[in-house]
């Protein structure tokens, strides 16, 4: 298994966090779905999953950024990302143990009444 500091997949960044690095408060954990931790979502039902039952996401407070969560790797045998697509699809990045800062791509959407941007649609 590779060791990296940055990978890509899809609209999704992830970057390497420090060993010791601490949740802030008020970060939420997130609950898998069918067994599958959805780590970004696909409009298209696409998603990009995680399926260890150890492996942790974490939301963080809006205040820091709604844009990013952070997705802690329990194994030591480590975990993957798989994109949910039979065609066309993004392949698969390697974890190993340890905490990850994972930022969703934003889109800038003229018009919209609150905040002119969104997370990016897949």
């Amino acid at each position: 298994m590779k060791d990296w500091k940055v990978a890509r997949q899809g609209e999704l960044r992830i970057f390497r966090l420090p060993d010791d690095y601490v949740l802030p408060e008020g970060a939420k954990r997130v609950s898998s779905v069918n067994g599958r931790l959805i780590v970004g979502h696909s409009e298209t039902g696409h998603h990009h999953v995680m399926e260890r039952p150890d492996t942790e996401l974490w939301t963080l407070p809006e205040s820091i950024s709604k844009f990013s969560t952070v997705l802690i790797v329990e194994d030591p045998d480590g975990d993957s990302l798989v994109h949910e697509r039979p065609y066309d699809t993004h392949g698969d990045v390697e974890f190993t143990k340890g905490k990850y800062l994972v930022k969703t791509g934003r889109e800038y959407v003229p018009g919209m009444q609150t905040q002119n941007e969104r997370r990016s649609a897949d």
